[in-house]
């Protein structure tokens, strides 16, 4: 294994006879270890390649996929989705039972999804059908009944409205307001020469009106006017009668719709996790038959761009050959600056490598980070974190996520191996600094001082403050310097020397002339080692000018704030302890209350210690990873690469029997 260096890739590119290019494929997807690389149009043209296409079998296999989704889209609505945390779903945890199911080929598939639907398609959707048709039919009639409710208490009939050989009678409603409004104007025009009666319902007038025929426009006028809205519904007899004949047609549609729901969700509750799983089946063979458009092809050939680890490259040669019986030809690269990344890292540090890629992949040629941050985030963080406690805390969270959702997702058992770290580190930093719950050990039950207790200091105590300020931004600057050496070896590995030398190596040079010229001041050295110091100095400051030019000033300026930018471990620690104080301070007081002394004393007690745990977890996390990604990855890591993407099985509904 090269240290430190993302997995070592291979490219083969590969001509293979047209025939043999689904057998490989199956091959290829069933191995899992290689990607196959998209071809774009500047490439094929390069090589005078037309771009393939998927197989036949798409159309026919893209045909069932609707069909089986739009099934899946139905019964889905009975699925009872269990809730996840915030935390499981940052972390992926997949919740979903497998299904055991046979690896089965193409024709085995088709089969397999022809009879499922033979025997459940027609019969759900055709529940679906009739359940949308009675449910629009149920909200038509629901809105009748909403509408004609408002006259429930009119007793005439509603033939008797319209227009007679006499007569024009309307029947609606006004806002309650406008009641008087109309009779006002009605007066006005008609002369009191009209017939109107009211009643109020729910917020507006129910009024019925009736003028000699010849009135009709006046009447129609002074409505518009005062925002009547007439009873538009059909219908015959009384308002109540209509009422009574809805409210039985509702009954029924509901009871029907009710009916035919249950038979749907009986079908659900026996096939449903069998259209998931068909759909998964089906979907791999999909991925099989279009991965084709990503290839090249000539009238009977085609030409297929594989990555692989160095190390599989050898099989998947042998594989290749076997399928095609030697009648193929590859050609072979490695070391190729634009290959895919893989992380290989040491099973310690593997849990780390998810804060790598939060920032970046490393290019194919540049330092994997990973395994220089697992130890330095872990520090940092139990250093701002510094509670025994709290630790103790942190490392039963990481056991418990382990045995949770770790079984269930890669992504949250990193993080209970991370948190498992970080509460070791913050027990460390705890012991060192007397910090159990604060100061709530040392007080309350040994009766001395938090620095009474502490194996090196209480920064909290005295003017050790600026101590531990002197100690973080010294380590700061260690971590910042430890940069440029793994600056200067990625690039000298590189064989790339002037940016080894100018860009990371003066910085030693010139930190060292001024740590020289200073000595002598502090009486340390002889006066002589001043002059070679200021030398040194203005050598180191002169390499750095010619490696960064003028930006060799503001990064100079720039290291005196990245080292300055540790103070905030400083910072989040005496936050730490100082909330932890607080809320001890504060169940102290509690518990003089007279009898529930002691019940809201435990309650502040431990509610405040649960939400410092949980505040200030999540600020060592931002802060620490701060450190790593601005001041440390400054020095030296930038980043850019691109994940290998294997052509492999992704099963979320099934697992294969083997």
């Amino acid at each position: 294994m090269h240290m430190f260096l993302p997995a070592r890739m291979c490219r083969l590119d590969c001509v293979i006879a047209d025939g043999k290019k689904e057998e490989l494929m199956n091959a290829l997807h069933s191995m899992g270890i290689t990607q196959v690389e998209h071809l774009g149009d500047r490439t094929l043209q390069k090589i005078s390649l037309e771009r393939d296409e998927p197989l036949d079998k798409v159309a026919d296999v893209s045909n069932l996929l609707v069909r089986i989704r739009k099934i899946i889209d139905i019964l889905a609505v009975f699925e009872a989705r269990a809730e996840k945390n915030i935390l499981a779903d940052m972390l992926g945890v997949d919740y979903t039972d497998k299904k055991k199911v046979k690896d089965m080929n193409y024709e085995e598939t088709i089969k397999a999804v022809g009879k499922l639907l033979d025997g459940h398609e027609d019969e759900i959707t055709g529940l679906s059908d009739d359940i949308q048709k009675l449910s629009t039919t149920i909200s038509g009639l629901s809105e009748k009944l909403k509408t004609y409710s408002l006259y429930e208490n009119v007793k005439e009939k509603i033939d008797d409205f319209g227009e007679s050989n006499y007569l024009y009678c309307v029947l609606g409603s006004v806002p309650a307001a406008n009641l008087e409004n109309i009779r006002t104007k009605l007066d006005s025009e008609l002369k009191k020469d009209y017939s109107l009666e009211s009643q109020l319902s729910e917020g507006r007038a129910i009024i019925s009106v009736a003028v000699k025929k010849r009135q009709r426009e006046k009447l129609d006028a002074v409505l518009r006017e005062c925002g009547f809205d007439g009873l538009r519904m059909g219908g015959s007899g009384r308002v109540s009668d209509i009422i009574d004949s809805l409210e039985s047609g509702l009954k029924e549609y509901r009871k029907e719709e009710k009916e035919k729901r249950q038979k749907l969700k009986s079908i659900f509750e026996k096939s449903y996790k069998d259209f998931l799983v068909i759909e998964e089946i089906l979907h791999l063979q999909m991925e099989k038959a279009e991965i084709f458009i990503n290839c090249g092809k000539t009238s009977k050939t085609t030409v297929i761009r594989l990555w692989a680890q160095k190390k599989d490259a050898d099989e998947v040669e042998k594989t290749i050959k076997k399928i095609t019986e030697g009648k193929c030809i590859i050609e072979r690269e490695e070391e190729l600056e634009e290959a895919p990344i893989i992380l290989q890292n040491p099973r310690i540090a593997k849990p780390f490598e998810g804060l790598t890629k939060m920032f970046g992949l490393p290019k194919y040629n540049e330092i994997d980070p990973t395994f220089f941050i697992a130890p330095t985030f872990c520090i940092f963080f139990g250093f701002m974190l510094t509670d025994t406690i709290y630790g103790i805390a942190l490392i039963i969270a990481g056991i418990f996520t382990l045995r949770t959702m770790g079984k269930r997702s890669d992504n949250a058992a990193a993080a209970g191996y991370i948190m498992i770290g970080c509460g070791i580190s913050a027990i460390f930093f705890g012991v060192l600094t007397g910090s159990y719950l604060g100061d709530f050990f040392a007080k309350s039950i040994f009766g001395v001082l938090p620095n009474d207790m502490a194996l090196w200091l209480d920064p909290m105590f005295g003017s050790n403050a600026m101590t531990v300020l002197m100690l973080t931004c010294a380590i700061g600057f260690m971590h910042i310097m430890f940069g440029h050496f793994l600056g200067i070896y990625d690039n000298l590995r590189r064989k790339d020397r002037k940016t080894a030398i100018f860009e990371h190596a003066a910085w030693y040079v010139f930190i060292g002339g001024v740590v020289l010229a200073a000595l002598p001041m502090a009486g340390m050295l002889p006066q002589t080692y001043t002059y070679v110091g200021g030398v040194l100095g203005v050598v180191g400051l002169l390499m750095l000018v010619k490696g960064l030019g003028f930006m060799a000033f503001i990064d100079l300026i720039g290291l005196v704030g990245n080292t300055l930018s540790y103070a905030r471990i400083l910072a989040m620690a005496l936050t730490t302890a100082g909330i932890a104080m607080s809320f001890n301070f504060l169940a102290g007081m509690a518990y003089q209350i007279p009898y529930i002394g002691i019940l809201v004393g435990a309650a502040v007690f431990i509610f405040g210690h649960v939400i410092n745990i949980l505040i200030n977890s999540l600020g060592a996390f931002v802060h620490s990873l701060r450190l790593q990604y601005v001041e440390h990855f400054g020095a030296y890591y930038s980043g850019g690469g691109t994940a290998f993407k294997p052509f492999r099985e992704k099963r979320i509904h099934t697992i294969v029997e083997r």
